[in-house]
């Protein structure tokens, strides 16, 4: 289900528009569950009143939303892109941005340009909600703010095509100024966690680092919260998470022998170990890294879940590094092994709901250019 807030007729108020596919099991919602996600996610629409004027729309629709965290950068942002078939004409004029393609030439295109000071008063915002087991109501949520809404036929001229993009940010954040003034002499954790409190943000870091001092004294100017965090992590061999909702900023080690939480998730290629997450596709890459398709979960970048090798197959996991679980079966022992999540995607249509997860077995490895360095090595001995 997706879940979107346009800008009403009606002052300070937002007009929900609900897409749903009422021909699939795990998309068939109750109007008082749609009432439910619906008054959820208003948060996203802060100071405004959610309007009685809901519409609802049954379509044939999918969606991908995906989370990459290789690079501080691409931790902070978020995709999400739906493809809408056959979408009806009321919907496509409701989504449709279009106040940019209306400009004639450079000055007006640059004045509406300079009017998206804050784009939630401007772009529409929404999010969807992923049932994971149409018996049970357990479900994954993600918010998101449209960017762009393109509509198109297909090649014979027979199916329309509505895609939406969209991407996650909170404005208030980007708008952040913060100034750090960290001390070498006094943990890190416990200078930051004085001054994001006076922003009533909250630090949630690894045990480990509890008494880990700074690397260098440093004076960081006034600058968004996210790029301040960037230069103090870069400094510090750290990473960093913002949780915009609960105003919480997560902050973890990348040293190797401080790995990141483990998410509860366990996964197999068999169903052996009961409750598990099916994997249906599995491929290693490079030394330590893999691809793997399963079922889909609530997925967290950078926690770790635990593969049992139930898959029988000689060398699959011969190289990677043995976790300490090991399940028991009446067949034999089954080794498992940890992957910490780098980048996810989730993936949802009337053909298959699923997960695609890139994860590592070595935290250290993963973070680092094995290949370059051993490049450069060869080279450093030739001169």
């Amino acid at each position: 289900m997706i879940i979107i807030y346009k800008k009403s007729a009606f002052y300070n108020m937002v007009d929900p528009i609900v897409i749903l596919d009422y021909t699939r099991s795990d998309d068939s919602w109750s109007e008082s569950q749609i009432q439910l996600y619906t008054q959820r996610l208003s948060t996203l629409v802060e100071g405004k009143q959610i309007s009685r004027n809901m519409k609802i729309y049954s379509l044939d629709y999918s969606f991908t939303f995906a989370h990459n965290g290789n690079g501080y950068g691409n931790a902070l942002k978020t995709f999400f892109q739906a493809e809408i078939i056959n979408a009806p004409i009321e919907l496509i004029d409701a989504l449709n941005i279009k106040q940019f393609v209306s400009q004639e030439n450079l000055a007006a295109l640059s004045s509406a340009n300079n009017y998206v000071i804050d784009p939630q008063s401007f772009l529409p915002v929404g999010g969807f909600v992923m049932r994971l087991n149409s018996n049970t109501n357990e479900t994954v949520i993600r918010p998101f703010m449209l960017y762009g809404t393109p509509f198109n036929f297909d090649s014979r001229r027979i199916n329309s095509h509505l895609t939406l993009k969209g991407a996650s940010f909170d404005s208030k954040v980007i708008r952040l100024k913060f100034a750090f003034n960290i001390d070498k002499t006094f943990p890190l954790v416990s200078q930051l966690s004085t001054i994001l409190a006076k922003e009533g943000f909250a630090l949630n870091a690894d045990a480990s680092l509890s008494a880990d001092m700074p690397v260098v004294s440093r004076y960081y100017p006034p600058a968004p919260l996210a790029s301040m965090l960037d230069d103090i992590c870069t400094d510090n061999n750290l990473f960093f998470d913002i949780k915009e909702e609960s105003k919480t900023i997560i902050l973890k080690s990348l040293k190797p022998v401080d790995k990141p939480f483990p998410s509860g998730y366990f996964l197999s290629f068999n169903n052996y170990v009961p409750g598990s997450k099916l994997i249906s596709t599995f491929s290693l890459q490079d030394y330590a890294s893999c691809e793997f398709e399963c079922e889909a979960f609530d997925v967290d970048l950078f926690k770790s879940v635990t593969i049992y090798d139930d898959s029988f197959s000689p060398g699959l996991f011969e190289n990677l590094r043995r976790s300490i679980k090991v399940f028991s079966t009446a067949r034999k022992l089954l080794q498992g092994y940890d992957f910490y999540i780098m980048a996810y995607e989730l993936h949802s249509s009337k053909y298959k709901t699923s997960a695609v997860i890139r994860g590592s077995n070595n935290w250290l490895i993963s973070n680092y250019k094995l290949d370059n360095f051993l490049e450069n090595k060869i080279y450093a001995g030739q001169l």
